[in-house]
């Protein structure tokens, strides 16, 4: 998505092996320089319609080295930053169905952990939300 929702919804209606992976990382990055979040700039490929973004867009944040291609130092001093932080990730286990997991996504990252064995029809509903200032 060329601009990042506020929260995102995910949802099972089956238990699966599968974790999802999350992130806190508002505030946790040490980015040097303070301007990396913002200005450095990826790739992020998404076939013909790829684009490019920096990891922090307003209050958004997004990371994904999967589809993200770090294009100058500053994208590039974040992305191993990010990737120095990935012990820290919690994992959410979807051990029951019906499951939901609401995730502030201007606080934290999240991705599918490597899908386990046996789950390779593993479904999640996403749903994703933006803020709006009603006035």
């Amino acid at each position: 998505m060329p601009d990042p929702p506020d929260w995102v919804v995910l949802s099972s209606e089956t238990a699966n092996a599968t974790p999802t992976k999350l992130l806190k990382i508002a505030g946790q990055l040490t980015v040097t320089p303070w301007d990396a979040l913002r200005e450095g700039m990826f790739l992020i490929k998404n076939g013909r319609d790829s684009f490019y973004a920096p990891a922090l867009s307003g209050r958004r944040h997004r990371f994904d080295p999967g589809c993200m291609e770090a294009c100058d130092d500053r994208s590039a001093t974040v992305a191993a930053q990010i990737a120095a932080r990935a012990s820290d990730a919690y994992e959410h286990h979807w051990t029951v169905p019906g499951q939901v997991l609401l995730i502030d996504n201007r606080e934290t990252l999240h991705a599918r952990a490597a899908v386990v064995p046996g789950d390779a029809n593993r479904q999640l509903i996403r749903i994703a939300y933006r803020e709006t200032d009603a006035r």
